[in-house]
């Protein structure tokens, strides 16, 4: 009998900006991903070799140096494709992967990503960066900058929209069911994972009563 399809999950954390880089794999195989290689190859490639998983494909959500510095050597060195947001701009980094050979597919919202027999859907969530993204696996949501722990992504930035961030919050994630596991992009919580439910009221970002509060909590 085939050991059943589930999500194995291992959270890594990686570089001097606490990121948290996340292989993702399908228990019913040998098939996985890695979301967000940054900082430290060497460690991701111990770790697929620990769980004798096969590398599929690299996952970005979003295309920020500190999500994708260990794109190029990742990528190269188990010869898979790297998957990216559409709207991520070309002056990050895409001429290097092409330039080292690497293949690009890009998504868009509402896309269908796959690990082995499992099926992630992407949730566009703009706001700290153009082209953010998250990945939901029935009750796993990968929200790289979007949402952290008790915190959400800077909005202070040139690409930033701190009311594209709002509505990616308030419109996209929220409505997700409390049971939803937040696996952020950054250690920046008490926590590494948390619910969705638990988040509605203790992160002050989803708990704000109005656009203009949350816009004045995260710019002030």
């Amino acid at each position: 009998m085939n050991p059943p399809h589930t999500l194995y999950v291992k959270q890594m954390q990686l570089g001097h900006m606490d990121n948290f880089v996340y292989l993702l794999g399908d228990t019913g195989g040998n098939g996985a991903v890695v979301v967000d290689p940054a900082w430290n190859v060497g460690e991701i490639l111990n770790q697929l070799e620990f769980h004798n998983a096969a590398l599929q494909a690299v996952w970005l959500t979003h295309g920020h140096y500190d999500h994708t510095d260990g794109v190029t050597e990742l990528a190269q060195a188990a010869g898979v494709p790297v998957y990216l947001p559409r709207l991520t701009p070309a002056e990050w980094r895409r001429d290097e992967w092409r330039d080292a050979d690497i293949s690009l597919i890009e998504f868009d919202d509402g896309d269908e990503l796959s690990v082995g027999a499992l099926t992630f859907r992407v949730l566009a969530t703009p706001g700290h960066s153009p082209d953010g993204s998250c990945f939901l696996h029935r009750n796993h949501l990968f929200t790289g900058d979007t949402l952290f722990i008790d915190g959400c992504g800077r909005c202070d930035l040139p690409t930033s929209d701190v009311e594209a961030m709002y509505h990616s919050l308030h419109d996209v994630i929220m409505p997700l069911p409390d049971n939803t596991l937040i696996y952020p992009g950054h250690d920046y919580g008490r926590l590494t994972v948390d619910t969705l439910g638990n988040q509605k009221r203790t992160n002050p970002f989803l708990n704000a009563e109005s656009k203009k509060q949350f816009v004045q909590r995260r710019m002030g």
